[in-house]
């Protein structure tokens, strides 16, 4: 039986889905949370110097502003809920240790998608 590339990327969301269920994580509560906590980090650095935040304008600001966040909610998914990041688990490959491929958080996987979406929702591109 041949499956499609939708069918495909709707399963492993399902998937996701269920795993981050199980481990009682709300992947929207999550991205959130580390959303307000970076606002009050920036609220707090305000007044310090922030070079390279300009680059590219308004979008270019927003694009820094998201990676940011998202790297605060990877950080919080890899320390509390057993994921990792595309270099543990090439190490773990060329290791020879197992490792769990949906638990991986690399650029294009669904759980990165989704995050991006909460984000973009969150840190909208500017208008031009």
């Amino acid at each position: 039986m041949k499956i499609s590339k939708a069918k495909l990327r709707q399963i492993i969301k399902e998937e996701f889905s269920k795993v981050l269920s199980e481990g009682q994580v709300d992947l929207e509560d999550l991205v959130q949370r580390e959303f307000q906590a970076w606002q009050k980090e920036q609220e707090a650095n305000r007044n310090k110097s922030q070079p390279g935040l300009g680059a590219g304008g308004s979008a270019g600001k927003a694009a820094t502003h998201r990676s940011e966040v998202f790297d605060k909610v990877k950080r919080t998914l890899i320390q509390k809920h057993g994921f990792m990041d595309a270099l543990a688990a090439y190490n773990d490959k060329k290791d020879g240790k197992q490792y769990d491929e949906e638990k991986v958080i690399d650029v294009g996987t669904p759980i990165y998608k989704e995050i991006y979406t909460i984000l973009y929702d969150l840190i909208p591109r500017p208008r031009r």
